[in-house]
């Protein structure tokens, strides 16, 4: 298994699914948070595609997961039926039938014990 690298953060001008509704509703909550502190640091704190992106990267580059993959076999906002309800998983990757095999939730940094537990009762989910 790969080691993935400590977190860093990726500008939003180079996010990836960029024409992504969610994505691009980060990319506005991130230029808010630049235009009120100047700098993206701390973002991810407050914005959760900070995470999302890194967790892409590190898909790409210690997992070595190819980037032909993106929007074909790494998808975002996938919907995941649980129960009677649907969710969508931040990040779903599938094997070459097109199934997934899986599933990648994110969260802020520096969520709660409580809100992770939430998270990790309801799902199985792999967290980065």
């Amino acid at each position: 298994m790969a080691a993935i690298s400590n977190f860093f953060l990726i500008p939003p001008d180079l996010w990836l699914f960029s024409t992504h509704g969610d994505v691009g509703d980060g990319k506005r909550r991130a230029a808010e948070y630049l235009t009120v502190h100047g700098t993206y640091e701390g973002a991810e704190y407050q914005i959760e595609e900070f995470v999302r992106q890194w967790v892409i990267s590190q898909l790409l580059i210690s997992y070595k997961y190819p980037v032909a993959w993106i929007g074909e076999r790494i998808i975002i906002e996938e919907p995941v039926k649980m129960g009677s309800t649907e969710k969508a998983a931040d990040v779903s990757i599938k094997n070459v039938n097109r199934r997934t095999f899986l599933y990648v939730e994110t969260k802020k940094r520096g969520i709660s014990k409580d809100e992770f537990t939430v998270t990790i009762q309801h799902r199985r989910i792999v967290l980065f």
